[in-house]
Parts: C-alpha cells; sequence; structure tokens
C-alpha cells in the first residue's frame, strides 16, 4: 500500500475492509487499484488480492 507492502494474513478483502484495518477513516479518500481510480461507491464491492497494487490519497482542502 503506497508503495510499502502489507500483510493482511493472506485473506482477499474489499478496499473498504483494507481501509478500516489500516485505520484510514477521512472523509476524503481516493483509492488506486493497479492504477485504476476505484470510486468510492465500488470500495466495498472492490476486492484486493495478493500482489495488487493499492494507493491511497487523502485529499485535504484548504484556502
Amino acid at each position: 500500500m503506497n508503495d510499502n507492502p502489507i500483510e493482511l494474513d493472506g485473506q482477499e478483502l474489499s478496499i473498504k475492509e483494507v481501509l478500516a484495518a489500516m485505520h484510514y477513516s477521512f472523509p476524503l479518500i481516493n483509492v488506486r487499484l493497479n492504477g485504476t481510480l476505484i470510486s468510492k461507491q465500488d470500495f466495498a464491492a472492490t476486492l484486493v488480492h495478493e500482489g495488487d497494487d493499492v494507493n491511497v490519497y487523502h485529499l485535504i482542502g484548504g484556502g
């Protein structure tokens, strides 16, 4: 995840479950799975498999 290998006990988890396991709770998060941007409404249905490349981006607003 974000160029750092993580071990999730060989489980196949959804993006939503991976984010919860990693304690990501930010309201504005983008996720790319193997280079493809995944929409937030698909987090629960999209599975992460061993060897997948997951990148998480926390969006920050300012002004």
